[in-house]
């Protein structure tokens, strides 16, 4: 288990400033993406949920985009949408393509979630286009870093 929480910060200094990055995270953000375990999927879904599911229902119901229920179906749903393509099948793409570090995998999948979501959640509320995607953007900003912290 790595000593390094692998932040959006140590995303950002990997690619800015890699020589800046302690060598447990260099080495870390340098090992092969692998798609996740099926068997410990669950537990994974599970945490990503536990995190977003309460932001996702604050910010839609502060923003008054939904009722209680509506912005937890939303949670969910982004979450379904998103989190079985970026856990399974966005390693195996990128392998296809010849990037297999887990650098650039981290950084697509950061992307590719929260925009997704941010344009979900802006197809199924009233919400201007940014606000979605502010909301989208927050929520997987949160589960990432706080996922990081626990699993360093």
């Amino acid at each position: 288990m790595s000593t390094c929480a692998i932040t959006p910060y140590a995303l950002t200094v990997y690619y800015a400033a890699p020589q800046q990055l302690a060598f447990d995270c260099l080495h870390t953000l340098m090992l092969p993406a692998t798609p996740a375990d099926a068997a410990g999927y669950p537990a994974l879904f599970g945490m990503t949920l536990l995190v977003e599911l309460p932001l996702y229902v604050a910010m839609l119901l502060a923003l008054r985009a939904a009722t209680l229920r509506g912005a937890a179906a939303i949670a969910v749903v982004v979450n379904l949408a998103t989190h079985p393509f970026v856990s399974f099948l966005l390693p195996s793409l990128l392998a296809a393509a010849g990037q297999t570090r887990f650098a650039p995998y981290l950084a697509a999948a950061e992307i590719f979630a929260p925009v997704v979501e941010g344009l979900l959640v802006w197809r199924w509320t009233r919400l201007p286009f940014a606000l979605a995607m502010a909301v989208g953007i927050a929520c997987n900003l949160a589960s990432w870093t706080l996922g990081a912290l626990v699993l360093a």
